[in-house]
């Protein structure tokens, strides 16, 4: 429990860093561009920050449960989402509560998907994350942490935002769990997005 409440204040700091200063909005359009690219979808600034203020939570995230095995570069991958459940009672940060969370496994460490719901509007939902990453083997202690802001786009079709990284995740069970990553800088206002890495896990063999 002390570990989920780490990753639910990191994450609920990093989201309140993108509203403050603006980085979400100078954003939006960045995400809509690579997001509607790779989803082969029509996408807005708009439609992204609708998603990130008042979006679906854990239900948009269902394609994503179980287990997807592949490669991140040269490191062999074992990912493992869990089905949601509810939180445990008294997890919050002003003005999140922690509603429900999904443990998952990645290819360095672990973490959690939370949906925490704002206390003014409670049918406000809104998807954050965090990610353990571990040294390697003996110690396979904490290293650091990665917080992130969750934008589910629609069943199947989720965007991570983290303070270096956009993540373009989809799920199709034929074509496997397709990701993209790109590195992101704002620079006097100006956002710029990175050439992406892309690779595809796929569901173990049974």
């Amino acid at each position: 429990m002390q570990q989920i409440d780490r990753g639910l204040q990191a994450a609920a700091a990093f989201h309140t860093r993108l509203q403050a200063a603006g980085e979400l909005q100078a954003l939006a359009p960045e995400i809509a561009r690579a997001a509607a690219a790779r989803l082969g979808r029509p996408l807005s600034g708009a439609d992204v920050l609708r998603a990130a203020a008042c979006g679906p939570g854990l239900d948009a995230l269902e394609a994503f449960t179980g287990q997807w095995q592949g490669r991140w570069g040269v490191l062999p991958v074992w990912h493992c989402w869990e089905p949601p459940v509810a939180a445990p009672p008294g997890l919050r940060v002003q003005p999140w509560t922690l509603a429900r969370l999904q443990r998952a496994w990645v290819g360095d460490g672990h973490g959690y998907n939370l949906e925490v719901v704002h206390a003014a509007r409670p049918s406000a939902l809104v998807l954050l994350g965090a990610v353990f990453h571990l040294e390697p083997p003996p110690s396979c202690a904490v290293a650091y942490l990665t917080p992130h802001l969750g934008i589910a786009l629609g069943p199947g079709q989720l965007v991570w935002l983290t303070p270096a990284h956009l993540f373009v995740e989809r799920v199709d069970e034929a074509a496997g769990y397709r990701i993209s990553q790109l590195a992101w800088t704002r620079t006097r206002g100006r956002v710029r997005l990175a050439a992406p890495y892309e690779t595809t896990y796929r569901r173990p063999l049974a």
